[in-house]
C-alpha cells in the first residue's frame, strides 16, 4: 500500500520512490520470480532454459482509494502495476465489497478501496478496472 511509505509518493520524485519500493520488494521476495536463487529441493519451482529456478509468488491485498483523489495511491498504483505486468505476477486486489453492513461502529460505511460501488451494483472505477484487467492474461 502507498501509505506504507508515508507521504513519499506525494513529496518525492515518483520515479525515485518507485525505484526504491521495487528494490525493497525484490530484496524481500521478488527475487523468487527472477531465477537468481538456487535450491536443492525445487519441488515447487519451474526450471528455466538456463537451469534457473523460478518460484511462485502471489501479491495479495494490494489496492488503492478508487475515487482517484489520493495522490499517494495514484502514484503507487502506476508503480505496482508496471512491476506486476513486467514480472507477470499473480495477485489479489483489496477488496471486492463496496460497503459494509457495520464497520468501525458505523452502518453502511463506504469502502473506497472496494472494486464495487457502495450498492455493490457496478464497478466503482471503470478505468481502474480496465487497467487491472490487463494483468489477468499471462504476459509470458
Amino acid at each position: 500500500y502507498a501509505f506504507s511509505d508515508g507521504q513519499a509518493w506525494v513529496n518525492g520524485n515518483p520515479n525515485q520512490v518507485c525505484g526504491s519500493v521495487v528494490s525493497s520488494f525484490m530484496r524481500r521476495g521478488g527475487f523468487l520470480l527472477t531465477g537468481s536463487i538456487s535450491s536443492s529441493t525445487g519441488s515447487d519451482s519451474e526450471v528455466g532454459e538456463g537451469g534457473e529456478e523460478y518460484y511462485p509468488l502471489f501479491i495479495s491485498e494490494f489496492g488503492v482509494d478508487q475515487r482517484g483523489v489520493n495522490v499517494n495511491d495514484n502514484r503507487y498504483l502506476n508503480c505496482i502495476l508496471g512491476v506486476m505486468a513486467e514480472m507477470d505476477m499473480d495477485w489479489a486486489l483489496w477488496t471486492l465489497q463496496g460497503s459494509y453492513y457495520v464497520r468501525q461502529g458505523k452502518i453502511g460505511l463506504d469502502e473506497t478501496y472496494g472494486l464495487l460501488d457502495w450498492n455493490w451494483c457496478a464497478p466503482r472505477n471503470s478505468s481502474l478496472l480496465a487497467r487491472i484487467s490487463s494483468l489477468q492474461s499471462p504476459f509470458q
